[in-house]
C-alpha cells in the first residue's frame, strides 16, 4: 500500500517536484528485463499489481537499496537521489525506509512491546531525520495510540513466536510507523495468511491512511486486496510497468491492463443503512439511495464512507424493470457507449445515478434487444463487492 501516485496519468493531482519518489529503472538478468519508469507524489495510495514473476519484490528491493540494478537508472527521494545513473547509492539505512513483508521480521528475542520501544528508539537515533520528519511525531504515533489503533495493546508482553500471523502482521505494521520512515514499503503482506488473520491485517492497514502521510508502497497480485487498500495502481507483467492510473478508473475499459474478465468501475459513496436480520448494507452512492450489498465479516457502521466494486461481467440489461426477480438492484439508466470485439463481447457503458456502470453482454443479446446509445434502460447488478469501508 502506498502514499504514492504516478502522474503518467493526468487525471492525477500534479504533486511538487521535490516531493515523492521518482524511479528509472533498468535491469536484465538470466533473460529477465526490468523496466520501470514512474513518478509518485506523498498524497495517495498506491499498489504495484502483477503476476508472480512479473517483478513487483524486485522493483521494491532496489528501491530499498538491497538489490542494484545493472543498467543506469535513478532513484530520487524527495529531491534527494538514493540512486544516480553513474551507480552511487545513498546506502540502504539512511533511506530511512521501513520494510513489511509476508513473514514477519518481528525481532525474536523480543517482547511486542519491546519491539515498538526498540522502534521508537531508533526514530529518534538521527535527531535530524526525527526533526525532518516532525509531520510524523502527532500523539496519534505514540505507542499506546498504536497499540490500541491495531488492537495489539493486549500483546505487550508476548513475544513474537506466540503470535498468530494476523497479530505479527499488526504488530509489525505498528512498529513500522514507530520507527518514523521517510516511506514504507508493503510486500504481499496478507498473501500467507489465513482468512480471519487476513481481514483483520487489512483492517490495520486501512487505518494508516488516517494515522499518517507516510508515503508508502504496496505489492499484491490480490486484485481484492488492490481495490480495497489502493487509491492507484501501477500494473507490471514480465518486468514492463504500464501506466499508473486511479483505482476508480482502474476497470473502466474494454481491457482492463489489470488482466482478462476485470472490466468493471468502483463506486465510493457511504452506508445509508444496515441490515443485521439479512446481513445487508444499504449504500447511497451519488444520487442513488438504495444499493444492495452482502455486509460479509466487515465491522461497518451507519455513514460510514465505503467502496464498492461492480464488474461489468456481473451487470446485465433489461428493458423493463422486473418486479419478480431475485436481482435486488435494479437501476434505471441510460446507454452512453456501446463497444464491440472481435469475440462477439459487448461492453456497454451507461449512465445511472451521476455514476457510469459498464455492463459485459453477447452481440446476440445486443441485437435481440436492439440496444443503442441514448437509449433508456435498467442495469441489473447481479454481484457487488464491498472493498473498504474507510473512515
Amino acid at each position: 500500500m502506498s502514499r504514492l501516485a504516478s502522474h503518467a496519468s493526468s487525471k492525477l493531482p500534479k504533486a511538487d517536484r521535490h516531493c515523492g519518489l521518482t524511479v528509472e529503472i533498468h535491469s536484465a538478468q538470466d533473460q529477465f528485463k526490468l523496466n520501470v519508469s514512474a513518478q509518485f507524489d506523498a498524497r495517495r495510495i498506491t499498489a504495484i499489481y502483477g503476476p508472480t514473476g512479473s517483478g513487483k519484490s524486485t522493483l521494491l528491493n532496489m528501491i530499498a537499496g538491497f538489490r542494484k540494478p545493472n543498467c543506469p537508472s535513478q532513484i530520487t527521494f524527495n529531491g534527494n537521489q538514493w540512486l544516480k545513473k553513474s551507480g552511487a547509492a545513498v546506502a540502504v539505512h539512511k533511506r530511512k525506509i521501513a520494510y513489511v513483508t509476508q513473514s514477519s521480521t518481528l525481532l525474536p528475542h523480543l517482547t511486542v512491546k519491546d519491539n515498538f520501544l526498540y522502534a521508537i528508539k531508533r526514530a529518534h537515533k538521527n535527531t535530524e531525520i526525527a526533526t525532518k520528519n516532525s509531520r510524523l511525531l502527532t500523539p496519534q504515533n505514540t505507542l499506546e495510540s498504536i497499540g490500541e489503533q491495531f488492537n495489539v495493546s493486549h500483546l505487550y508482553s508476548l513475544f513474537p513466536e506466540q503470535l498468530s500471523g494476523g497479530e505479527q502482521q499488526r504488530v509489525a505494521i505498528g512498529r513500522a510507523l514507530l520507527s518514523k520512515p521517510d516511506l514504507i514499503l508493503f510486500d504481499e503482506p496478507v498473501s500467507a495468511l489465513d482468512e480471519e488473520s487476513r481481514e483483520s491485517t487489512l483492517t490495520a492497514l486501512e487505518k494508516l491512511h488516517k494515522l499518517t502521510q507516510v508515503p508508502c508502497l504496496y505489492v499484491t497480485h490480490n486484485i481484492d486486496e488492490l481495490m480495497r487498500v489502493a487509491d492507484d495502481v501501477i500494473p507490471i507483467t514480465n518486468g514492463q510497468a504500464g501506466q499508473c492510473i486511479a483505482v476508480a478508473n482502474a476497470l473502466s475499459t474494454s481491457a482492463s491492463s489489470l488482466g482478462a474478465n476485470t472490466s468493471g468501475v468502483i463506486l465510493e459513496g457511504h452506508v445509508a443503512s444496515i441490515d443485521d436480520v439479512h446481513g445487508l448494507i444499504r449504500a447511497a452512492v451519488g444520487t442513488q439511495p438504495d444499493i444492495y450489498c452482502s455486509a460479509g465479516s466487515s465491522k461497518i457502521s451507519r455513514k460510514q464512507p465505503i467502496r464498492l466494486r461492480i464488474y461489468a461481467k456481473d451487470v446485465s440489461i433489461a428493458l423493463s424493470k422486473a418486479s419478480d426477480s431475485s436481482i435486488l438492484n435494479i437501476i434505471p439508466a441510460t446507454i452512453t457507449k456501446i463497444a464491440c470485439d472481435e469475440k462477439n463481447k459487448t461492453l456497454i457503458t451507461m449512465q445511472c445515478f451521476e455514476q457510469t456502470l459498464l455492463a459485459a453482454i453477447t452481440r446476440k443479446s445486443l441485437q435481440d434487444l436492439s440496444l443503442q446509445e441514448g437509449q433508456h434502460v435498467f442495469a441489473q447488478i447481479k454481484g457487488i463487492a464491498v472493498l473498504s469501508a474507510k473512515e
